[in-house]
């Protein structure tokens, strides 16, 4: 079967054929969804990047193949100066990279349509209107996965020297038709007490009271809850920045208007004194900002917030796991019982001298050093 590649600049530029690819990355979850990949290239990488949508396509009749959504730029930190492609991504969130297989392909073609098209962004592509990527740098994928095989091993074969990294660390815990009852009682017994003590201790000091916003519909509700959370949010230990910046904030509203966001604020007399922000999609609860007042932190009211908004994520939007992001934190291994580690992968272009350059750079670097410490003895070795 003969195959061609075409570049679309942005999503409206993609012909309607596209539509059912479409509609399968939006039923993945917002995260690979079309206004959040927009929304990173409009609020974060507007001024150094632009979007750039391949597709494979049938050369007989046009039919789409594969998409992957992906960005054009030279101001990659590792490889700066380099034509790079990358993954459109954030560390706000865990969606996988954004390969997109029609339900046509058997996936046992997977590697050499990939392999094929790799091959073709590390030779230059008359087709796609591309000189040869000096680099191209994709992630994450879980370490050890099917994707993260299939996407290192179709690198390797376009010819590309492969350097894996490691990505990111990632908290998480399956609830599959898990009720909050059953999830609590199978925490440690010791947090069991401390949420509870905690909740005690709170309503000695006041008057609690939990509310959660969903979306935009409610324009008054919606307002006095994300006052609550930028309130308590910048009265927390946290930098405002992180909590109240324009970009979250956006975000936030974003989220409110496809429905998928999940605000919630815990009052003590009418005082916000912790918020917390998840975003509910394709069945994963995602946590992506959390906050207290530190005046309250000896009563912890974050603690209590917590317990709020996870009975709600399971019992009301039944979510079949929850995903507390970026970060070892302890109190994430207290609500989520699992791991996993994310890997990313740097391709370096044998053709360019910017591609051997950073090639020699990353990997020959890496492995320099490695022996510059044995020799000196460090890591144990003599």
């Amino acid at each position: 079967m003969n195959n061609r590649y075409r570049r679309y600049k942005n999503y409206q530029e993609l012909p309607e054929s596209y539509s059912d690819l479409l509609t399968l990355s939006a039923e993945k979850g917002f995260f690979y969804d079309r206004p959040w990949l927009e929304f990173l290239m409009e609020k974060y990488y507007s001024d150094e990047s632009e979007m750039c949508l391949i597709g494979v396509e049938q050369e007989s009749d046009g039919k789409p193949l594969f998409l992957a959504p992906l960005r054009m730029t030279r101001s990659d930190g590792a490889v700066f100066g380099a034509r790079t492609l990358t993954s459109i991504g954030h560390m706000e969130n865990y969606s996988l990279i954004n390969f997109l297989f029609s339900p046509c392909v058997p996936a046992s073609e997977y590697p050499i349509l990939l392999s094929a098209l790799m091959k073709e962004l590390r030779e230059g592509c008359d087709q796609l209107g591309l000189p040869a990527a000096d680099v191209i740098r994709l992630w994450p994928a879980e370490r050890g996965s099917e994707l993260a095989s299939l996407v290192h091993q179709s690198l390797r074969n376009a010819g590309y020297y492969v350097q894996v990294y490691d990505n990111s660390y990632n908290q998480y815990e399956v609830t599959t038709d898990l009720d909050y009852e059953g999830y609590f009682q199978s925490r440690s017994s010791n947090h069991r007490y401390n949420v509870r003590r905690r909740e005690r201790n709170l309503e000695k000091e006041g008057r609690v009271k939990f509310e959660l916003c969903t979306d935009d519909k409610d324009a008054e509700k919606f307002q006095k809850l994300l006052d609550g959370y930028i309130l308590s949010s910048v009265v927390s230990w946290k930098e405002p920045g992180s909590m109240v910046s324009k970009g979250i904030l956006d975000l936030i509203k974003l989220t409110a208007e496809r429905g998928c966001m999940r605000l919630g604020v815990l009052y003590l007399d009418d005082r916000p004194v912790a918020a917390q922000y998840w975003v509910v999609s394709g069945g994963v609860a995602s946590c992506l900002r959390l906050g207290y007042d530190e005046k309250y932190k000896k009563e912890a009211p974050g603690v209590v917030l917590t317990g709020f908004m996870i009975q709600h994520l399971l019992d009301q939007d039944g979510v079949g796991l929850l995903d507390y992001g970026y970060g070892n934190d302890e109190y994430k291994k207290k609500w989520t019982k699992d791991s996993r580690f994310y890997v990313g992968f740097m391709a370096f272009n044998s053709s360019t001298w910017r591609g051997r350059y950073f090639a020699a750079k990353h990997i020959l670097g890496r492995k320099v050093k490695r022996k510059l410490a044995r020799f000196s003895g460090k890591n144990g070795e003599p």
